[in-house]
């Protein structure tokens, strides 16, 4: 335990209070892109996590940096009053803002844009439809004999250049 006056305990304590409010605000614009998601995906638990792991971070290297490496009740106390006092004041301010834009952006942007590229895509792929057909047709063979038709006997009656005088011959012959 170290020793430390008031006065550096009053500095740590604001710095705290800073430091509250400064996640305060990031929770402001995380809280800003999850609402614009579904409800239920997987983007609402990692922003969730990543905000966690954050402010884990965050607090731990401002402690190492103001007290060296420990963490008090107050520091912590600090963290949340700030953390508070900014999402109550401004960082309603700021989501709202934040939400508008986003839902701006994704309305009007996104979403022409996505539109356009859909359509793009769509018409890409009809004007590939001949092609690939034309490939399919020519490269398609049902059988690939490794010998001749002439050398295989019982193919002898389906080498005949016309099938229909095959099929007479065959009926004459019966």
């Amino acid at each position: 335990m170290i020793d430390t006056s008031p006065g550096q305990d009053l500095r740590a304590f604001l710095l705290f209070c800073l430091l509250g409010g400064i996640l305060a605000l990031v929770w402001a614009v995380f809280r800003a892109v999850r609402s614009q998601t579904r409800r239920g995906s997987a983007t609402g638990f990692f922003l969730d996590a990543g905000f966690g792991v954050l402010c884990a971070v965050s607090v731990e290297l401002l402690a190492l940096g103001v007290y060296w490496g420990e963490i008090r009740a107050f520091l912590l106390l600090g963290a949340g009053i700030g953390f508070l006092l900014v999402s109550w004041t401004v960082g309603r301010v700021v989501f709202y803002i934040l939400r508008a834009l986003l839902r701006f952006l994704r309305r009007y942007i996104l979403r022409p844009v996505g539109r356009f590229c859909c359509f793009l895509l769509r018409k890409i792929g009809k004007l590939l439809v001949a092609p690939v057909l034309f490939v399919k047709k020519v490269c398609h063979k049902p059988k690939n004999c490794l010998k001749s038709g002439h050398h295989i006997l019982y193919n002898k009656n389906n080498i005949q250049d016309n099938p229909k005088r095959a099929y007479q011959k065959q009926a004459r012959e019966a």
